[in-house]
Order: structure tokens, then C-alpha cells, then sequence
């Protein structure tokens, strides 16, 4: 098992992150875009990171995920950087979360738990439905 190790900055100090090989990485095709904010390759390298932890259990059923950065504030301080991301979920449509905080980074993470709460609740919800509708197609209760 290849796996390389890096450093992440932040607040708090520096901490440690494994980078999976190519062949280890989730096959999730995810797009980064940015507004007034620089993404560095470490940064991309996390998000990868992070939404692979987040959305792995889920990625037969993913479409593509958009991840966009934006500084809010502009050149000015304090709480301003955000994060959406928006995850297209098969066939169900899309599930979107946005967080703001003082780093690229704790945004990265509060915003990747936030949208594993919501496609876990988008993909429950509809079995739910398909249950109800479908009776005969609902999975056996043990």
C-alpha cells in the first residue's frame, strides 16, 4: 500500500494527512474552482482527501462534485473564507452545502461532514419513499 505523507498547515499547528496512490484514490471526479482565494496543490490534495472519506461509501451512487472557494471579505479579515460544495447524487438531483470560516481549510472539513449528513439523509429519504410507494421493492427487515 502506497501511501505518501504531507503537512497541512493551519491553525494550531501543522498535522499529518496521507495522500492515497492513484490506484487508492476514489474515482470521484471532482471539479475545484476559486474566486479571489489562491488553491494551493496542497489544498486540492485535501479536499480529495477529506471527500473520499466523506462521500466514499456513497460514490456509486455520486455524480460529479463541484467544490468552489471564494474569499469573501476580499483583501479585508476575519471570518471569510467559504466553501460550497455541491454533489449531484444518481438519479436523485443534488445536495449542496456552504460553511464560512476563518480558513480554507476548517471550511473543507465543516463542509465535508455537512454534506455526508446530507447525502446520507437525501439517499435515506428516498429509499424511504421507494418503500412507500413500491412496497415490493423495499429491502427485507431482519
Amino acid at each position: 500500500m502506497a501511501i505518501a505523507q504531507f503537512k497541512i498547515g493551519g491553525i494550531g499547528g501543522f498535522r499529518w494527512c496521507s495522500k492515497l496512490s492513484e490506484r487508492q484514490r476514489p474515482k470521484m471526479k471532482i471539479q475545484i474552482r476559486k474566486r479571489r482565494i489562491e488553491v494551493s496543490d496542497t489544498l486540492r490534495a485535501y479536499v480529495e482527501h477529506r471527500l473520499g472519506f466523506a462521500l466514499g461509501r456513497f460514490e456509486d451512487r455520486l455524480g460529479p462534485i463541484t467544490v468552489r472557494f471564494s474569499d469573501v471579505n476580499g483583501h479585508r479579515r476575519g471570518v471569510d473564507k467559504r466553501c460550497q460544495i455541491d454533489v449531484n447524487l444518481r438519479p436523485l438531483g443534488s445536495v449542496q452545502a456552504v460553511v464560512t470560516d476563518t480558513g480554507p481549510f476548517t471550511a473543507v472539513d465543516r463542509a465535508a461532514a455537512l454534506i455526508s449528513r446530507s447525502v446520507a439523509k437525501a439517499i435515506k429519504r428516498a429509499r424511504e419513499t421507494l418503500s412507500r410507494v413500491h412496497p415490493e421493492r423495499a429491502e427485507p427487515k431482519s
